[in-house]
């Protein structure tokens, strides 16, 4: 009888471990949590376009997608060795740099449209739209850094050092790429310029012998240009503004900062000004913003609000777009588990639509195996777009 006893737990493993060969494996996506679960589908009306791509094989093809109000969807497939990320021109058209082109698609007319792009990249980083939408600027790869400006008709590529600290588009057609020394006291920041007919140009300042720079914004929305620093010392951290004066960068405040890499906020993640504001993202994540400092000014006062209620989980990408944020983010065993997509006001991120799962369909790859991870999103519909901001 004793022996009984030990049979039978062997016989009931050995059923088990056979019926799990047998059966299918679970996909990442069956075995999400049950709150997972409960966060609904993409509704049909709302509309996106996007893209994605694998976040480990450069060698797959990057997706391309788009979402109808009747609940149907298109995808298209294209390959190119780095995450590609799409940029809105003007209305309802968006463009993104393939090869030796600025390809850009009407969503309205439902055309492609190639343009010559002077140079032959193997990807592009991402692009900057000019306030009035008549210019664009696509920071690519082609054996090393470049700026690509273009009006539609006509293009102009520069080529950069390396990744740019921010980047501004003015409405007259001009591109202010701002480039930073973060790497020790006392090192410059630097500005390139120029236009679709002008040569490029640089001017540069230094911080105080005893700072250094940590992050630069540059706003070329107005009529003067200017940018925003933040600079740190052993004994505080400090922003610092500059303007154009037309022949140099002069500065034109400067005041008290709280450091941003903190416990309560994490890094920052991305930054950039629209209208009279900045913005900053944090790896926390949430999200900070205060009025550009003039001045006069003595206290940035930055509202700080958690975005972890708006996305719970970790970050994919975000796409800023004008005043709507679209903040990606996956839960559970990464993005193989399910994509969720959050858009919020960027001055309110309390006025929010979703979180909505998105539909594996749009970014699946050309193979079974794929794993593509969203690199870009927009929402496009006027019905959801009003509800951010009417």
């Amino acid at each position: 009888m004793k022996s009984a006893f030990l049979y039978v737990p062997i016989i009931i493993v050995a059923f088990v471990l056979l019926m799990n060969a047998l059966l299918p494996p679970l996909s990442a996506r069956d075995a999400r949590s049950p709150e997972s679960k409960l966060i609904p589908l993409l509704p049909n009306e709302v509309e996106v376009v996007g893209t994605a791509s694998s976040p480990t094989d450069y060698s797959a093809d990057y997706v391309w997608f788009r979402t109808r109000s009747d609940g149907t969807f298109k995808t298209e497939s294209f390959h190119t060795a780095y995450h590609p990320v799409l940029t809105r021109w003007e209305g309802n058209q968006f463009a993104i740099m393939r090869g030796d082109s600025i390809v850009v698609t009407d969503l309205d007319t439902d055309t492609t449209t190639n343009i010559p792009a002077g140079t032959d990249s193997s990807g592009m980083d991402r692009g900057y739209t000019s306030p009035n939408g008549r210019f664009i600027a696509l920071v690519s790869h082609s054996g090393g850094k470049s700026v690509t400006l273009s009006d539609g008709e006509r293009t102009s590529t520069k080529e950069i050092a390396g990744f740019p600290e921010d980047i501004g588009v003015s409405d007259e057609g001009r591109v202010y790429i701002l480039e930073m020394d973060s790497t020790g006291y006392g090192k410059p920041l630097c500005v390139r310029t120029f236009a679709l007919d002008e040569k490029e140009s640089i001017s540069c300042v230094l911080p105080e012998i005893s700072r250094s720079f940590g992050l630069g914004v540059m706003d070329a929305s107005g009529s003067v240009p200017r940018i925003f620093t933040l600079q740190a010392s052993d004994s505080a951290n400090m922003w610092v503004t500059y303007e154009w004066s037309g022949n140099a960068w002069v500065e034109t405040g400067e005041g008290p900062a709280a450091s941003y890499e903190t416990e309560e906020f994490g890094r920052a993640a991305d930054w950039f000004a629209y209208g009279d504001q900045v913005y900053i993202l944090t790896t926390t994540p949430g999200w900070l913003s205060f009025p550009f400092p003039g001045p006069q000014t003595s206290d940035l006062q930055p509202q700080y609000t958690p975005l972890e209620h708006l996305a719970p989980g970790y970050e994919v990408t975000h796409t800023v777009d004008g005043e709507i944020a679209s903040f990606v983010f996956y839960r559970d065993e990464g993005v193989a588990s399910g994509q969720y997509v959050t858009a919020f006001d960027i001055n309110d991120p309390t006025v929010h639509v979703g979180p909505w799962e998105l539909p594996p369909e749009l970014y699946a790859g050309s193979k079974a195996t794929d794993l593509n991870a969203i690199d870009s999103l927009f929402i496009v519909d006027e019905k959801t777009r009003a509800k951010l901001v009417p």
